[in-house]
């Protein structure tokens, strides 16, 4: 049975339960089903933790990255704020010579 006729064959013995009485066979069927939908949504968990694993991985990975270009940003604007003062200091003594 493929997915949609067993879900529909699950509510359908549920119902059945609900108002009468299941015999052996719809019982043990009742049993295997349940047992089918446990085992899909575990593998489904499974999976879905080992996404987010792999989610978390990635960002940390994307964090770590921004941090160091934020770092090599930060040396650098300090670089450059260190070559414009020099360059402004030099161009404001140059002028003060030429008074």
């Amino acid at each position: 049975m493929d997915e949609n006729e067993v879900l529909d064959r699950y509510h359908e013995l549920i119902d059945k339960r609900l108002t009468d009485e299941l015999n052996y066979r719809e019982s043990f069927e009742l049993d295997r089903i349940e047992a089918r939908l446990n085992a899909e949504d575990e593998t489904e968990l499974r999976d879905l933790r080992a996404t987010q694993e792999e989610w978390q991985r990635e960002r940390l990975e994307l964090v770590s990255s921004i941090e160091r270009l934020l770092s090599l940003i930060v040396v650098k604007s300090g670089s450059l704020a260190r070559t414009l003062l020099s360059m402004a200091t030099s161009t404001t003594r140059a002028s003060m010579q030429s008074i």
